[in-house]
């Protein structure tokens, strides 16, 4: 593969909405998901009050990538060969003989190859990964429900099936018809007050979107959310006209299934789907769909038998991983990149490059939410049967995902967007572990003390 990635490459740019385009104030969008929660399951399955405590209180529990053993309360960060590196059960983090004790001398989790094959959570009854920033607030929920029914008995219980309760507090918080209806405890408050949870695009990406379109580049949306919840997102994010930035938008994609099955195309009438769609119309909105016949789209609307395809998104799950198995390239965006820098210095953002520091720049409360010193870096920890290992190394499971599905990660589109098009970015090598494609600069953690490029 090329070492570099230039934009100017490609025929057609793809983008998701939350979390790439849609930057949250994670502060206030944890709060309101774990509340929201918490609120559900005390009224409706009679849980105790205390479930309902300030999510600030167990922040730093809370970090991307750690999986729940639904059946035992432990919660999990592996190597990228499957080995337990830390973990807890409940908000409790297990001493070194504890982990081996209970997952003896080898600490090898039985399920990862699952994970890391498939980077799905196709274990759902067994097993919970908290990959995305609507997802981390669970874990918390989780383990204080752990705690609490270890409180309740006054030991360690010997199982747990509070899990069924969680997916019925995650459906009546995110189920899609609670937005026109203004039910559940999400939709509301955040309609209310819009402002309190996204960052209006700036200027500077909103005349990189524009330039993309030049010389016959198309640009197209795609979200899993339905189209009124996309709509009142991308209308606050980036104005009224917002669907003049793209050439088709697809909501209610339900990633990462739109790349593995063969679904139609739904035209819309408000937020109802109408009938199934054979030709897709340039310039318009529909729901569902599949990869096969977006390609098709694709090749009509750029006269390229096949079209070469950059695909921006935040969930290695649904957008990258998929995208990447489809033969499109990826851009992750990949917040920790400048939140993790909390863990290991002051704060600075980079030091190499001159780049303007980005309008929404996280605060230190946003990377003291998206970080945990419990659970450590996101991309590299000491492997317990390899400790001589350099850290520099990144060994960590969602590292590995990372490498193997990324071209390039970026925190946040602005540090792109000052480049010509024909910018060469430095890629990530797929099989090759100290070949990285982060940007604007390798993450704290992978740098040695002299070298911080």
């Amino acid at each position: 593969m090329s070492s570099y990635l230039s934009f100017c490459d490609y025929d057609v740019y793809g983008f998701d909405v939350d979390h790439t385009l849609a930057k949250y104030k994670i502060p206030n969008l944890f709060d309101l998901i774990s509340s929201s929660l918490a609120q559900y399951l005390i009224e409706n399955k009679g849980y105790p009050e205390e479930l309902n405590l300030p999510f600030d209180v167990d922040k730093d529990f809370c970090t991307r990538g750690i999986i729940l053993d639904t059946q035992t309360g432990n919660f999990l960060k592996l190597t990228e060969d499957g080995v337990i590196i830390r973990a807890s059960h409940g908000t409790l983090m297990l001493t070194e003989d504890q982990l081996i004790e209970e997952y003896g001398e080898g600490r090898l989790w039985p399920h990862y190859e699952d994970i890391i094959d498939r980077v799905d959570n196709i274990g759902r009854d067994r097993y919970r990964v908290f990959e995305n920033f609507f997802d981390m607030p669970l874990m918390v929920i989780a383990a204080r429900l752990v705690d609490i029914q270890d409180k309740e008995a006054s030991e360690r219980s010997a199982s747990y099936d509070f899990w069924k309760d969680i997916l019925d507090a995650a459906n009546d918080c995110y189920a899609q018809h609670q937005f026109a209806e203004e039910k559940g405890g999400f939709f509301p408050a955040w309609k209310k007050d819009i402002g309190r949870y996204l960052y209006p695009i700036s200027e500077d990406v909103r005349q990189w979107l524009r330039t993309l379109r030049l010389d016959n580049k198309k640009v197209f949306l795609m979200t899993s959310s339905r189209v009124d919840f996309a709509e009142a997102t991308m209308s606050f994010i980036l104005g009224k006209d917002w669907q003049s930035y793209f050439d088709l938008t697809i909501t209610n994609a339900r990633k990462p299934g739109f790349f593995q099955k063969n679904r139609a195309f739904y035209a819309l009438d408000g937020v109802v789907e109408t009938e199934a769609v054979t030709e897709l119309q340039e310039g318009a909105t529909y729901s569902q769909g599949s990869i096969t016949p977006l390609m098709t789209f694709l090749s009509q609307i750029t006269g390229k038998k096949q079209p070469k395809v950059l695909f921006f998104g935040d969930s290695l799950r649904s957008d990258v991983a998929p995208s990447k198995k489809s033969d499109w390239e990826t851009v992750l965006i990949l917040e920790e990149i400048d939140s993790e820098q909390c863990l290991f210095d002051s704060g600075a953002l980079n030091n190499k490059t001159k780049l303007q520091v980005p309008v929404n720049c996280p605060s230190e409360l946003e990377k003291a939410y998206l970080t945990s010193h419990s659970w450590g870096s996101f991309f590299t920890d000491t492997h317990p049967l390899k400790p001589q290992d350099d850290l520099r190394y990144m060994n960590t499971l969602w590292g590995y995902v990372i490498r193997k599905y990324a071209d390039l990660a970026v925190p946040q589109l602005e540090y792109i967007t000052e480049f010509p098009l024909d910018h060469k970015f430095e890629v990530f090598n797929h099989e090759k572990t100290h070949i990285w494609g982060f940007y604007p600069s390798v993450p704290k953690a992978l740098q040695t003390n002299s070298d911080t490029s």
